[in-house]
């Protein structure tokens, strides 16, 4: 479970950073999205754990 976990969190994050980067006009602004994009994703999985019983 945890593998599978990881490797869907790499495959958005890679797919979340080429759309990013593929946009000249959010070139400057990586850094701050791809910090927000993170927690955003931490925080989904955090909450999709807790209601398993």
């Amino acid at each position: 479970m945890d593998g599978k976990k990881k490797f869907i969190i790499k495959i958005i994050g890679f797919i979340i950073l080429k759309g990013i980067l593929s946009d000249n006009s959010y070139i400057m602004g990586t850094y701050e999205i791809s910090n927000k994009v993170g927690e955003n994703i931490f925080n989904l999985i955090s909450l999709n754990e807790y209601p398993r019983r």
